[in-house]
């Protein structure tokens, strides 16, 4: 939500604690099988054997490893051909402390590594709104406390905000304007416009700014420029999805929060296809549950929006508009043998989850 009321998100239906925490349990068959010798004897050294074993085992470590990865676990989409998007639910790894007057707007990694490269600092950066309190900060991940802050002049709505290079691009809402930042100094600032009349979300693919206006289009802007050099529709099986909020690049997807809703959609950004739904049904009603048995029920929180993902770790963190708490989290397939299910009534049921009707407005 914007600038007009806070609200919470409506309409959805919270999973079973026991489901958000367990996930999908995944088995797999051990690549070792047995077999018989008679009468034989090794005749290779110990140390050899040794050796060779702890190749083996490295290597199917990597193997499984990288397997991980592409099947979404901690960020990316499953490998499932299903002609329907992959469907994702969670688990949450890790809680840290978040700023609760933050109204968060953008969210992302922010990793400065000494000029040996060895010494290297990850913390988030991060874009608030609401007018005369919007900022851009750096944030400490383990404490959620603010390192450094600025605040934006008192007519600028911060919105979403990316790093491209040695510079921060921040949005703001209802309005061309981007405000850059050279990355270690926020005092050094620049404004410019883009050709759009709002902004809500921006990421980046290393060469383009990706900039959402709230519709269902992206824009591929030129940072030198500030001009629209291609724009994609994002669309799920044809329909429209609208109300495309915070942005984040993650393994070549483009990952999207939808305004109102416990959802993240996995976006191709050549097509503007949705390839894939993070459903995070019931992360809204486990937070509010959580404040409650620490005694600060009456804190008023609202939409989920904030998505940044740690490359190097391979770790995705979620938060939400004045939310005491950041979550990393892990994705989890929903299914792994899709003739077991109804795939067709599953993404159906995620579709209305996640795609907010036509005509919604703020």
């Amino acid at each position: 939500m914007k600038g007009h009321g806070l609200q919470q998100t409506p309409g959805i239906a919270p999973q079973r604690r026991e489901d958000i925490e367990s996930g999908v349990t995944m088995k797999s068959k051990g690549p070792f099988g047995t077999r018989k010798r008679r009468n034989r004897r090794c005749s290779l050294p110990l140390n050899v054997l040794l050796g060779t074993l702890g190749v083996f085992i490295f290597f199917v470590a990597i193997g499984s490893m990288k397997k991980s990865r592409e099947n979404g676990l901690g960020g990316g989409r499953a490998k499932v051909d299903t002609g329907q998007p992959t469907l994702f639910t969670y688990r949450i790894v890790e809680e840290y402390d978040h700023d609760p007057n933050a109204f968060t707007q953008g969210f992302e990694i922010l990793k400065r590594c000494d000029r040996s490269g060895k010494e290297c600092k990850t913390s988030f950066i991060e874009s608030t709104g609401l007018n005369r309190k919007s900022t851009v900060r750096e944030v400490d991940i383990e404490t959620g406390e603010v390192v450094r802050s600025k605040h934006l002049a008192a007519e600028d709505f911060g919105e979403g905000i990316t790093r491209l290079g040695d510079t921060l691009y921040q949005l703001t809402w209802q309005s061309p304007k981007i405000l850059e930042y050279d990355v270690d100094n926020f005092d050094n600032q620049k404004m410019r416009k883009t050709s759009l009349k709002d902004g809500w979300g921006i990421t980046n693919d290393g060469t383009s700014l990706i900039i959402g206006d709230s519709s269902h289009v992206l824009y591929f802007v030129n940072p030198s420029t500030m001009k629209t050099e291609r724009s994609i529709p994002v669309t799920d099986d044809g329909a429209s999805v609208t109300w495309v909020n915070e942005l984040e690049w993650v393994d070549g997807l483009i990952y999207a929060n939808i305004w109102q809703r416990e959802c993240i959609a996995q976006i191709e950004p050549t097509t503007g296809n949705v390839v894939g739904w993070v459903d995070l049904s019931g992360i809204t009603h486990k937070l509010m549950g959580d404040m409650r048995a620490a005694g600060n029920g009456g804190h008023h929180i609202d939409v989920l929006n904030g998505i940044a993902w740690d490359d190097g770790e391979g770790k995705l963190y979620i938060t939400g508009k004045l939310w005491p708490k950041v979550y990393q989290i892990e994705l989890r397939p929903m299914y792994v043998d899709s003739k077991s299910i109804d795939v067709k009534k599953m993404t159906a049921q995620v579709r209305e989850r996640c795609i907010l009707p036509p005509g919604t407005t703020l």
